[in-house]
This record gives structure tokens, sequence and C-alpha cells, in this order.
């Protein structure tokens, strides 16, 4: 295009072009405002009208913009202004378009600018992998030709599918569904790029949040029924821990590795094994409490009573743990091991195969259960002798133990009550010293460490570690206490399972006491 081409432009197309928000890889620079953001009343588009209806001071500043604009328009239709302005290149910024094609249909099936996704924000792009993509206020559309047909992602499922990588974690083959049970949200994703063409997922619920569920994993809890299934819905991305790739859900978890290939562990499942005896009533698992008046839920904590979170709170503190036991048991006993020590490069070594439950025995219940159980403990120690050989010839020596803790969670009869967590038992058992076939006085000063592990001293000074007083359900009963404090007074509160699921809730009431329900 030449100068006099240029200057021949009409002033009200250059005005326009001044006047589109600045955009930039098809989202809204000046909104401020995430795509992915489903809260209500958030608009990606902030047209000149919106901003001058704002404030009498926003206005004047917006009218003085648009004067300037105006103005400049003017001066570039004359040949002396278009000279002046003959060094600026103006650039059109890119224009927000209705989506066409497959994914204009979809769009138009979801219900256009007034369906969930909103209006679109930029023009329709290519993605990786030979497809395609719109953005919109509240998701994206992706079409790619192998799958044929296009399907959105949004809210929270679009963050996490963001955080993945988006395509290079596949592309959605289903729209943002509601799961059966009405409680949860899914997209299921195709990796087109890969070998096989793997299928993966991302499940949501208001408790859980957005996990993703690929591989292995995936295939062995959708054998289980997926979210209807015993393990309930994801509440962590897969993971490694240890040799093994992991995913964590409601009441259980799945192990993989390829030496032992899948391995699904239930909620508490190793102490309702142990449990199990001829004449009772099989305990109901209890992942969480939620506090509600009129069965109108006020506050709600899903998880902290699963095995996962309370288990991977001891994991964390396991460093902490170890190097509590070995100070409480040298303490003790050198001073009286008359002549013989253990060394300070003992170590104890708790297991990381933790297993927890929290449990009630009728669907309505005063108080939950929860117990711990820490099995094949071991502590190595060299104990010290009177001689000239120096320490290589100090005697090595190991204890091996199982540890389980329990205690009651005491749920409020009536308002003004508090939930509490009442005093913890602990105990060791299965008490093994490994002697090496050594004798004399030696092993009768290893047995000073045997009898110290069997008495009742080391277990009551654990008690004391905020590790094994579960403290972390403390935590959540307090939060959930301040929401528990809401309940009006005079009513009684009756404690019951609801739903399908494993959270027991506290509900605040005026109504007739119905007294428990045997499950």
């Amino acid at each position: 295009m030449n100068l006099q081409s240029r200057a021949a432009v009409p002033a009200f197309f250059i005005l326009a072009m001044l006047s589109f928000p600045r955009m930039a890889s098809g989202l809204p620079m000046d909104s401020g405002v995430d795509p992915m953001d489903t809260r209500p009343g958030q608009s990606t588009a902030i047209t000149a009208e919106n901003r001058i209806s704002s404030s009498p001071s926003i206005a004047a500043a917006e009218q003085s913009r648009v004067g300037d604009v105006r103005r400049r328009a003017e001066e570039l239709e004359s040949p002396a202004g278009a000279r002046q302005a003959q060094p600026r290149v103006l650039i059109p910024h890119p224009i927000t378009l209705d989506p066409t094609g497959k994914i204009g249909e979809k769009f138009k099936i979801l219900g256009g600018r007034n369906g969930p996704l909103g209006s679109p924000v930029g023009s329709e792009v290519s993605a990786p992998y030979g497809g395609r993509l719109h953005n919109f206020k509240n998701g994206l559309i992706f079409w790619h030709p192998e799958i044929g047909e296009a399907f959105e992602v949004r809210g929270a499922i679009a963050r996490k599918f963001a955080e993945l990588g988006q395509t290079e974690y596949g592309y959605p083959i289903t729209d943002e569904t509601t799961t059966p049970d009405q409680r949860g949200r899914f997209n299921h994703f195709r990796a087109v790029h890969q070998p096989g063409k793997p299928e993966s997922s991302i499940y949501w619920t208001p408790e859980t949040g957005a996990h993703a569920v690929y591989g292995l994993i995936r295939d062995a809890w959708a054998r289980g029924g997926w979210e209807r299934g015993d393990l309930g819905y994801p509440t962590s991305d897969e993971f490694q821990d240890g040799k093994f790739r992991r995913s964590n859900f409601e009441r259980g978890y799945i192990l993989w590795s390829q030496d032992t290939g899948i391995q699904i562990k239930k909620s508490g499942e190793v102490i309702r094994t142990n449990d199990a005896r001829p004449g009772i009533f099989d305990s109901i698992l209890v992942t969480g409490v939620e506090i509600s008046v009129q069965n109108a839920v006020r506050g709600r904590d899903a998880t902290f009573l699963s095995e996962n979170s309370v288990c991977t709170l001891y994991r964390q503190a396991l460093d902490e743990i170890n190097t509590a036991v070995k100070d409480l048991v040298r303490n003790a006993v050198n001073p009286h091991m008359q002549g013989f020590s253990i060394r300070s490069d003992a170590k104890m070594q708790m297991t990381q195969n933790c297993s927890f439950r929290a449990q009630v025995s009728t669907m309505c219940a005063d108080t939950i259960t929860v117990r711990m159980l820490l099995p094949r403990n071991l502590f190595r120690f060299y104990v010290t002798t009177p001689t000239i050989l120096g320490s290589d010839s100090d005697p090595g020596f190991s204890i091996d133990f199982d540890l389980a803790a329990s205690a009651q969670i005491r749920l409020p009869r009536n308002s003004g009550d508090p939930m509490g967590l009442g005093p913890v038992t602990l105990g060791l058992s299965g008490i093994k010293l490994d002697s090496q076939n050594f004798t004399g006085d030696v092993l009768l000063a290893a047995n000073d460490v045997v009898r110290y592990f069997s008495g009742n001293n080391l277990a009551a000074q654990l008690t004391q570690n905020r590790n094994f007083r579960f403290d972390g359900i403390v935590a959540s009963l307090s939060s959930l206490n301040a929401e528990a404090a809401r309940i009006p007074a005079g009513y009684h509160i009756e404690s019951c399972l609801v739903g399908n699921g494993s959270v027991l809730r506290v509900n605040g009431t005026n109504s007739a006491y119905q007294g428990p329900i045997l499950h």
C-alpha cells in the first residue's frame, strides 16, 4: 500500500481498529480475567461503553481518549497528516469472531454466548498435532480430525488440563459431563500423538477438586466401577511413591510398578481384616465430617479422616519421628546398662507401611473410632563394650516391633457441644530381638533395650509426640467446630452417614430425634 492509499483509509475504520481491546494469543490483555475462571459476574470483554458508565472520572478519561483517537484519524485523512505519520505502521489488532465449522457447531449446541462457555475470545487458531482450538470466557473448545467431533473443557477441569500441558495430555473426547451419582464432573481425553493413542480422564467434585487418572491405574479403577466403586473419586494426580506409581482415592489407593503390576489398597483394609470377628457388625468407613443445620451444609472436610490424609501426614514426619524414638530409647536405657551403652549411631526406621481407619458401627453414632497400625518397625543399634579392641568389635542388634494407636472422636449431642479427640492409646507388640547368637553380659545389656520396648514407658512417651496425637485430626475438628458453634441454641444434633459416601453429617435440628440406624 502506497502513502496516498494509506491516507485514503476512512477515519471511521481507523477509529474502529484503535478502539478494539488489546489482544495477545487470543486472550484480552486489558481484562485482567482468567479465561478459565468460572466465577459468576466476570467478563473478559470490557467495552468503551462499559468503562464510560462505570464512574464519572473513568468516563471523562475514556471520552478524552476516544476524542484523541478521532482527531488522530482526521489528521491521517489529509496528505499532510499522512506524511507526518509516515514512520508509524498501523497494525490492526486481532478481531474476536464467533467460531465456525465443527467448533462453531459445538458452540451452538452448548447455547452459544448464553451457554456455559460464555463469549468467544479471539478467533480460532491451530493446536498441536493437527488440531484446532477456540478460547472462550469460561473455557475452550478443541477439535482434531482423528477425533472428528469438537469437545469443550472448562472450569476447574480446564485449569487442571492446562497444568498437565493441554493437548500434550490429550484432546478431549467428551464434553464436561456429570457423573452418574450427580456428585462430580469429568472429561475423557485421547493422546492422539502417542503410540496406541492412550485415553485418560480428569474427575472433579467440590470436595476433592480436579485430578487426573491415566494408564494402568485408570484401567484398574475403571474395572472397579469408576467413582461408584469401592475407592470413590480420585483425590490426587498420579505420583511417585518409592518404586511405585500411585494415585490416591477417597477410600483407598492404587499402586503400580513394573515388578508387581497393579495393587489396589482399600482404606483401612488391614485394620478391618484384623478386626473381623464372627457375630459382630462390620464397621462402616468414615472419611470426613460435615456440619449442617436442618441438613443445609455449613462446613465440610470430606477427606481428613481418610487413610491417605492421615498416613501422608505421618510419612511427612518420619525423619522427626525416627530421631525422637532413637533419642527416647538411648536416654532411657543407657543409664541402666551397667558398663554398656547404645552407641550414638543407632538408627530408628519407622515403617512407611501405614494403615489407618476411622469407623462407626452404626449409620448414626455418637463417636468415631480412629485406629492407626504401623507394622514392622526396626531399631538397629550397637552396644559398646569395655574392650581394647575398639568400636569394630561392638556387637550389633536389631529390634522389630509393631505399633498401634487408637482414639475416639466425640461427636456433639446438643448445640454448643464441641467435637474433640479423646485420649490416644498407643501400644507396641510383636517385639523381637535379633541377638545374632550373642550370649552373656552383652545379651543381658541388649535385653535391657527389649524390656524398655515391652514396657509402658516408651508407649507413654510416644503419645506425647504430636505425630501420634493425631494433631492433623485435631486441627480439622477445630475448624469444623467454628461452624458447629453456629447451630442455634436449643437444637439437638444427629450424626449420621449421608448419601452413598462415607462422610458423617453432624446435623443440628429441632425435629424429633430419630434414634440410631443399624447398618
